[in-house]
């Protein structure tokens, strides 16, 4: 179960990052001239998911009207953040061999495909 939770951890974060590129682009933040200092990252390209849930926050604090025009499944902004917290956390675990139940690794996977399938299909600008 481990395995595949990483495969769709990886998948998920690829989404995650097209995602915040789309909203960079549409609320016409630059990234490493706005937001990367802020959140001391790394270059887009190699942004972790926790590094990503920073980027959404930042920006939802200088653009917030045009971010809520913009979030998945016009979720408010505090439960995008909330559920990538949760994933990218459980992600962490798995990754420094923390055991987790079965049960709690299949319901992050359905928050996993519920967020992914809500950002592929989020407006483009």
């Amino acid at each position: 179960m481990s395995g595949i939770f990483g495969k769709a951890a990886n998948a998920f974060e690829k989404d995650v990052r097209a995602y915040v590129a789309r909203l960079l682009q549409a609320c016409e933040i630059d990234y490493e001239a706005q937001i990367r200092y802020l959140i001391k990252g790394p270059g887009f390209d190699k942004l972790t998911l926790g590094q990503l849930r920073a980027v959404i926050e930042e920006v939802g604090r200088i653009g917030p009207a045009r971010v809520a025009l913009l979030t998945p499944g016009r979720w408010k902004l505090s439960g995008v953040l909330s559920t990538l917290e949760k994933l990218n956390a459980t992600w962490v675990q798995m990754k420094h061999g923390e055991e987790l139940s079965p049960g709690e690794l299949l319901a992050r996977l359905k928050s996993m495909l519920t967020f992914q399938q809500l950002v592929r299909a989020a407006p483009k600008a």
